[in-house]
Order: C-alpha cells, then structure tokens, then sequence
C-alpha cells in the first residue's frame, strides 16, 4: 500500500530510513530542504537550509536526530531538534576545491557506517560539465579530508550493495553504465569494476 505524506516539493531525492528512530529522511534539492517522517505519528517536520543545494541527508549512528547534510560542496552536521530559525550548520568538510560551481549529488552508508557521496559538474541546459567531479568516502577519521575513491565521474548516483556486501554499485549518469566494484566492507574497498 502507498500514501502520500507530503505534497508540497519541487525536487525530492535521497531518501534516508532511520530505523531506530522510526523515522524517514529525505531532501529538496530545489527548496533546500530537508525533512523528516515520523512514521508513528505521521507528522513531516522540514528544516530550511538555504544556503545553496541540498542533496543529501542520513542519521549519524548514536546520534538520535543528528543529521550529516550536504549543501552545495561541502558536508555538515545539523541537530533536527535545534530552534526552527537556526538551522545550526557546522562544517565537517568541503569537497572539489578548485571547482566552485560543483555540488553534492547522491549518497549512502555501507554496512559499516562510512558514507560514500558523490559530486556533480556545473549544470546548464545544455547539460552537466563533463569528468569534473569525484566520488568520495568518509569515515569518522577522515571527515575532514575524505577520501576519493573514483575520479574523474560527471554526475554521482545510484550508491547500493548487495545483501551480502561482495559487490557496490554505482552510477555515473551520462554514461548511462551501472558500475559493479568488487566491495571489502572490512576496509571500504573497491576494485575490477564492471560496466553494465
């Protein structure tokens, strides 16, 4: 069965299951949004963010109601439950130095807790500048330098893994491909990738 919780969006995206919290997150990129589901009463509840894009949001473990965001290039930390009016940003990292008109694009966390995220060229109607993004993991060690992990890419999405953690996908848009890693969840590993 489907329901419809929310109505009112331009560009939804993202969408984050909170298990713990019995919660679903999930972005406006357009609106530079960020809400949230509270699946035991119903209620959406949204931060404002307004600051440039917003592209992705997931629960930081142990940390109920803690959220890592990303707006345009760089990641941030924001407590759900601070004062409606202060969206209470602090910066982890910034990304794609260099490339000022690059943004965040998609983002997911393995079996382990490490988020991979990924970045998008300049987009104009004509499409998306070409090999100038990366895709990025981090970890509680390096959130202040993450780490790449495939470079050049034009547009990052489509992150998941098997049930069993032996393969990631990933795709870069424009090239219309599905790229399967081999996955070593142990360390976050990706090797002989195979395009689809």
């Amino acid at each position: 069965m489907m329901t419809k919780v929310y109505r009112s969006g331009v560009h939804y995206e993202g969408p984050h299951f909170a298990k713990d919290e019995s919660a679903l997150y999930w972005v406006d990129i357009v609106q530079q949004k960020i809400l949230r589901l509270d699946i035991d009463t119903g209620n959406v509840t949204s931060r404002y963010i307004g600051y440039g894009p917003t592209s992705l949001v997931v629960r930081v473990k142990d940390y109920p109601k803690l959220v890592l965001v990303s707006v345009r290039s760089a990641l941030y930390l924001l407590s759900w439950d601070a004062q409606e009016d202060d969206s209470a940003l602090r910066l982890l990292s910034s990304v794609d130095i260099g490339l000022p008109d690059n943004r965040c694009n998609d983002g997911k966390v393995d079996a382990k807790g490490r988020l991979w995220f990924g970045t998008m060229g300049y987009e104009t109607e004509a499409g998306v500048d070409k090999d100038q993004a990366t895709l990025y993991m981090v970890t509680e060690t390096n959130h202040k330098n993450p780490e790449v992990k495939v470079r050049p890419v034009s547009i990052s999405n489509g992150i998941a893994w098997t049930s069993d953690n032996k393969f990631m996908f990933y795709i870069d848009t424009p090239t219309r491909n599905i790229d399967v890693f081999d996955f070593d969840l142990e360390n976050g590993s990706i090797s002989e990738y195979t395009l689809y």
